[in-house]
């Protein structure tokens, strides 16, 4: 059963990679009227099933909305994230600087500081350069889609071909961590 599920899932993101790689910000747009249709469909069922059809049509009205405005409502989704990114990040910064997160490790520290300029930085360009930034984030994202998508398609291809083989294979869980340490 967890090949199988490693399987559909190394398949899932590969599509979602190349989506993701190839269709950019359109994809948003494709999901938005999707999800303004999926208001449709259910306002009908609604008032189908229903007497009162309040809800029925404010779920219609809402799905229009979204299929009209979704370009709209993705941008202004976007300025809402880049700001609350920002901020977070800022704060963050703030804090480390006034050494008010304690760290076990010199290193957690660094990569806390890394971690924090980058997304200042990202929140920034998402800011001021929504279009060129969206391009780059879907492309990486993408990218690392189809490489997590590969690698598990390639390690659910060998767990096949050793119990094909007859050879024992080990699953690595938390609980086996656990236990060995």
């Amino acid at each position: 059963m967890k090949l199988k599920n490693d399987l559909y899932s190394a398949i899932f993101y590969i599509v979602l990679g190349f989506l993701l790689f190839f269709f950019k910000v359109d994809l948003i747009n494709v999901l938005m009227v999707a999800v303004g249709a999926l208001f449709i469909v259910l306002a009908i069922l609604d008032i189908l099933k229903n007497n009162l059809p309040v809800t029925g049509v404010f779920e219609a009205v809402l799905g229009l909305l979204i299929i009209i405005f979704a370009q709209a409502l993705t941008q202004v989704a976007f300025y809402v994230v880049a700001a609350a990114i920002l901020i977070k990040s800022a704060i963050n910064i703030f804090l480390l600087a006034d050494n008010r997160v304690l760290f076990f490790k010199k290193s957690d520290k660094v990569l806390a500081w890394v971690y924090n300029v980058l997304s200042l930085i990202i929140a920034v360009l998402l800011l001021f350069n929504q279009g060129g930034t969206l391009y780059w984030i879907f492309a990486v994202a993408g990218a690392l889609c189809i490489a997590d998508g590969i690698i598990l398609l390639v390690a659910a291809l060998l767990s096949l071909s050793k119990k094909a083989k007859g050879e024992e294979t080990i699953e690595v869980t938390a609980e086996t961590v656990d236990d060995n340490r």
